[in-house]
């Protein structure tokens, strides 16, 4: 390096160094926040600085996090302000994994008595069900890795044991289902229906669905 460039260098440095120590690093001019947070033990997720003071939030986003002092300054007549008291704050949990269920009223589940059932013994769990279901009610199951295998469970094999109730067989890890052709109609899923995006509806060689529905197109 040049000695006129590393002399710029070094006073930019020191200017950089100034600020950071006078006005807090990461903290800018700006309006003032609608909400600030103090007195607290803030965890940050950043090795460099893992604890923070306090938070300056604006609407639903985050716009300043440091000592009380500095955030503190950027509250105007309209923030509202929270003491702490010096509670743990995690700014987030946002869960990118989220199973949500939303079961029929009418459902009546099969127990065929075994995590991984074959077809013999959930099939005739299902018949038990149905015995006690009302006319047109769903019927449905949780199946294992045996099922998986047995490519002649689709919706034809439902089909001709349940044609009057909606049928849906739900894999044990959640990735997957066989429903019937009553489930299908109930559920509006039409012979042209397109898969979404990370998800398939099967079909057989005639472009038929088969009633094997994978990841996204549950």
């Amino acid at each position: 390096m040049r000695p006129a460039r590393r002399r710029l260098s070094a006073r930019y440095c020191c200017v950089l160094l100034v600020a950071c120590l006078s006005g807090g690093c990461g903290v800018q001019a700006m309006a003032e926040p609608s909400l600030v947070l103090f007195d607290g033990r803030v965890f940050t997720a950043d090795p460099a600085r893992p604890e923070a003071q306090a938070i300056a939030i604006e609407g639903e986003r985050i716009v300043a996090v440091g000592d009380d002092a500095t955030i503190l300054a950027l509250a105007g007549s309209t923030t509202r302000r929270i003491d702490l008291g010096g509670r743990r704050v995690i700014p987030g949990l946002n869960d990118a994994h989220a199973h949500l269920s939303i079961e029929p009223a009418d459902e009546v589940v099969a127990d065929p008595g075994s995590p991984d059932p074959d077809w013999t013994g959930l099939s005739a769990a299902l018949r038990r069900a149905e015995a006690g279901a009302a006319r047109g009610a769903w019927l449905m199951a949780t199946f294992g890795t045996t099922l998986f295998a047995d490519r002649a469970v689709d919706r034809t094999a439902l089909d001709r044991l349940w044609p009057d109730h909606p049928v849906l067989l739900g894999s044990f890890d959640g990735h997957a289902a066989i429903l019937n052709s009553a489930a299908l109609r109930r559920l509006g899923i039409g012979e042209d229906i397109a898969d979404p995006a990370g998800g398939r509806f099967e079909r057989d060689a005639g472009g038929r669905l088969t009633g094997v529905v994978r990841e996204y197109a549950l």
